[in-house]
């Protein structure tokens, strides 16, 4: 079940204005989706009622048809009837962004073998592959290809960034970021424009501070001329950060522009 907080505007508003940017004059967008999810999925029971109210008046909004359809996560929302009962993965919003799906190239990983199916399901009328296992299993698998051309845009949202030791689960850990950070870079080589998205939910200071520096070591001091963002949301549970790594200082500035404006509930960010 999706969460249904907050977080999840943060993540599917920079996810659907990143696309919408880089692939405004492209023909096809290659993104890689490390932690998948059920193309629609009802809201799990929630316990915080005012982490809760930014998401729901952005999904009201997209039921008002006097409402014009911007930001993109409105239109993206519009277009697959998004509510509590029926809440989009990454994937259902990028195609409705983009308004083909045969549009977007690029992999999903998903653990769970039910929503596995289902997803493999959902790609018949895509060019994306499902990956059956873990971001960590198929690692090599996610690599750029040696012919990307697109535009591209690889995107995590794990549990959370953490200090814990762990195995091969949903939160991701500075040593994961040792061989993710070769992964990265095989993108950044190519010629086309892209960004590296990551997601961490209930982050707080400590763990915020050490996610920048980890950013810092192992992806902007590798990859040369890019610049990073983190823009964020937060609540008493914690704060979530969405981290945006590109070469495109416009679109850094595009986004924290748009996601500083759905925060104040209004729009002029076209």
């Amino acid at each position: 079940m999706a969460k249904g907080n907050d977080g999840n505007l943060l993540q599917h508003t920079i996810e659907a204005e990143t696309a919408w940017w880089l692939a405004r004059h492209a023909q096809q967008l290659h993104v890689v989706i490390t932690h998948g999810m059920a193309p629609f999925e009802a809201f799990e029971p929630r316990k915080n009622p005012s982490y809760i109210k930014l998401l729901d008046d952005w999904l009201e909004r997209s039921k008002d048809p006097n409402i014009e359809a911007h930001p993109q996560i409105l239109r993206a929302y519009r277009k697959v009837d998004a509510s509590a009962q029926h809440y989009p993965n990454t994937a259902e919003l990028l195609a409705a962004v983009l308004d083909d799906r045969q549009k977007l190239l690029g992999s999903v990983c998903e653990c769970d073998d039910d929503i596995f199916q289902r997803l493999s399901s959902a790609s018949t009328t895509s060019n994306l592959k499902v990956l059956n296992g873990s971001w960590r299993a198929n690692c090599l698998r996610l690599m750029a290809p040696q012919t990307l051309s697109s535009p591209w845009m690889f995107t995590m949202d794990p549990y959370a960034f953490t200090d814990r030791d762990g195995k091969d689960d949903g939160w991701v850990r500075e040593n994961d970021f040792a061989f993710l950070s070769t992964i990265i870079r095989s993108y950044f080589e190519c010629e086309s424009d892209g960004a590296f998205l990551f997601f961490s939910y209930s982050t707080q200071n400590g763990p915020k501070a050490h996610l920048k520096a980890v950013i810092r070591d192992y992806i902007l001091s590798e990859n040369e001329r890019t610049h990073a963002s983190f823009i964020e949301t937060g609540a008493k549970t914690g704060v979530q950060i969405a981290t945006v790594v590109t070469r495109q200082e416009k679109l850094l500035k595009h986004l924290e522009h748009c996601w500083t404006q759905v925060m104040e509930r209004r729009w002029n960010c076209r």
